[in-house]
């Protein structure tokens, strides 16, 4: 007998698990979905962030979040609870929620049946990956210590929150504590309808993350024919230990200040053009002993649940090899300064794009008379600490940007038009 009840599939993440190619593959595909009868809720992916965050309650310290997620989960059950047919949300950070996060969450949708589908991956590529992500979010934390903070979550026992006192930890804890996440959410859902989804090895058939999730969801994987429009940007080594200090510089600033100027356009449009030549951040001897303890942990944690498994365990290998690269606890100085030279002159010309739109909607600003700088490594030789100069030059500029912003958007509140043309924002992570 088949329900008349709506279905919903919640794919809650964890971080760093293929979200962004499965979400920007839901998005290039919505109108075969839709004549399919499958909905992804909400005219913009950004409408699931927000809708998140409310619900798990990620929007507290963003005043700009707080107004923008307002009823915002609400109205995504909604949607969703309104479609006679299956309907897909995928917001990595419903892998966050607490228990009672996930019970109010699963209790919006209680009119319909709600399956969580959890996608996994060997933790040794996530852990360089979330230092990444952390610092392009506004993390101080330097490489070695984000490592030591990762091997503390060893014998951790203490109950998981968002306020653990160290941020490594926490991050790490966010991203791949899959044993917490599991015992969270399958309490929620009638035995099979949580489901877990390893991420392939490197080096598997081209696509097969996006078969098994779309086995598991119910869709016809070649159907959906569209290829993501967008791919998942990242920088590489010297970009994010430069990225790092310039946050040192900046302290703490608004969620939705630093993703528009500092993570969208300076990391991922500006730097990530360098991520081929710099290299990656890799793990010492002592985090790759961790990963393997790590893997059979999360091994251990899924076999037991008896959860529903597409994939195959051996994804998570309980064996690391050295890395090619090696370990290196910072990068070369002189990768970190070439960064930095780009980075000024991509800062320096947005500084100057939003101070023309400024003039051509307020009037008044004093145009810059100067010519663009031209920057090169050598820019800060002479400096005793020449990162630390380029990094307070870098952030110098990005809070100009910032500001030019701010008042663009108080603009666009007084008059019809859109006062910010650099881009829409993309989640504004939390």
């Amino acid at each position: 007998m088949t329900s008349d009840r709506p279905a919903i599939y919640l794919h809650i993440g964890a971080m760093k698990t293929g979200t962004t190619f499965v979400q920007q593959k839901l998005i290039a595909n919505r109108d075969t979905l839709e004549r399919a009868g499958v909905l992804f809720p909400g005219p913009r992916w950004s409408q699931q962030v927000r809708a998140v965050q409310e619900a798990v309650r990620l929007d507290r310290k963003d005043p700009r979040i707080r107004e923008e997620a307002r009823g915002a989960w609400q109205a995504m059950a909604d949607e969703m609870l309104g479609h006679r047919g299956t309907s897909i949300l995928s917001m990595e950070f419903l892998s966050f929620a607490r228990r009672r996060q996930a019970r109010r969450v699963i209790g919006s949708l209680a009119a319909a049946d709600v399956d969580v589908v959890l996608t996994v991956r060997d933790i040794s590529a996530i852990i360089p990956a979330q230092w990444q992500t952390s610092v392009h979010n506004g993390s101080q934390v330097s490489w070695p210590d984000y490592l030591r903070g990762v091997r503390k979550s060893v014998g951790w026992r203490a109950r998981w929150g968002h306020y653990l006192p160290d941020s490594a930890l926490r991050s790490f804890l966010q991203a791949a504590d899959i044993p917490r996440m599991l015992d969270v959410w399958q309490r929620l859902v009638p035995r099979g309808r949580m489901h877990v989804v390893t991420v392939p090895r490197p080096g598997s058939e081209p696509g097969l993350l996006w078969r098994r999730f779309a086995t598991v969801v119910g869709l016809d994987p070649d159907a959906c024919s569209e290829p993501p429009k967008k791919t998942n940007a990242s920088i590489g080594f010297a970009s994010t230990e430069l990225l790092r200090r310039v946050n040192l510089e900046l302290g703490r600033q608004r969620q939705t200040d630093y993703n528009n100027t500092v993570k969208n356009f300076l990391a991922l449009e500006s730097l990530g053009a360098r991520a081929g030549l710099e290299g990656r951040a890799t793990l010492d001897d002592a985090t790759r002993a961790f990963a393997v303890g790590w893997n059979r942990r999360v091994r251990e944690a899924i076999t037991s649940s008896g959860v529903h498994v597409v994939g195959d365990l051996d994804d998570l290998p309980l064996s690391v090899g050295s890395d090619p690269w090696g370990f290196r606890a910072a990068p070369d100085e002189g990768q970190v300064l070439d960064a930095a030279a780009l980075a000024v002159e991509a800062m320096d010309d947005l500084v100057r794009r939003r101070t023309r739109r400024r003039e051509r909607r307020e009037g008044g600003i004093e145009l810059p008379t100067d010519e663009p700088i031209v920057a090169s490594s050598d820019r800060w030789v002479d400096a005793p600490d020449p990162v630390g100069a380029a990094a307070a030059e870098i952030a110098e500029l990005c809070l100009t940007a910032m500001e030019h912003r701010r008042h663009l958007l108080a603009l666009r509140g007084a008059h019809a038009e859109g006062a910010d043309d650099d881009g829409p924002e993309e989640g504004d992570e939390g």
